[in-house]
Order: C-alpha cells, then structure tokens, then sequence
C-alpha cells in the first residue's frame, strides 16, 4: 500500500475480494481508493470465460469493475511499459514480468 491509502489491484486481490475472502477484504477497508488495471481485469474476463459459471461471473466482474476506479492503458503506457520491460529483460522471469505491466499504467496516471 501506498502512503495515501490508494492500492492498484492485482487479479489475484480482485479474486479474493469477488469470492469473499475476509483477510484480503479486511485489509481493502483501509484503502483509500481502489484502483484497477486493463490487464487485471481482462484476466478477470478471461477467467469468467472459462468458467462453469460464465454469466453469473461476468455479472459480478461488471458490478466490481462500476464500483472501483478502472485505468486503461494508452499509447504513452505502451511505450513506458516497452522501455521497462527493455531494461529489466535479464532480471525478471516471465511470470514476473506480467506483473511490470501496471507499473507503467500507475506511472501514467501520476503524471497527467
């Protein structure tokens, strides 16, 4: 967590958070604001798609997404995202490397 209480979501938190799981939504309640990412929540679609349970899943995905503060990606976060992957190569596996595409996506929406 950030010093002002804003967290930017990771799909497994989201998870946690739409399944009920009280640990992760007693920490939430702490938070500021609650941010989420194209990436993390396209995943929560494609899950939703694989799913027993697809519109039931989709249905509670949209409520989520309507309550929470949704960035989206843009060309500008593209290009960060390129220059960082760029640099870290050699430092980061490729799970680790998917988590690296909001970073770029909390970068933008500070700065405009």
């Amino acid at each position: 967590m950030n010093q002002n209480g804003n967290y930017l979501l990771d799909t497994n938190i989201v998870i946690g958070m739409l399944t009920g799981d009280t640990a992760i939504e007693e920490k939430m309640q702490n938070g500021n604001n609650l941010f989420l990412s194209s990436p993390t929540v396209g995943e929560l679609y494609y899950g939703a798609q694989k799913s027993d349970k697809i519109t039931e899943n989709l249905q509670r995905i949209n409520i989520f997404v309507e309550e929470h503060t949704f960035l989206s990606c843009d060309l500008e976060t593209a290009q960060w995202y390129g220059i960082i992957i760029a640099k870290s190569e050699n430092n980061f596996t490729l799970v680790a490397r998917r988590g690296w595409v909001t970073q770029p996506l909390r970068f933008s929406h500070v700065c405009k």
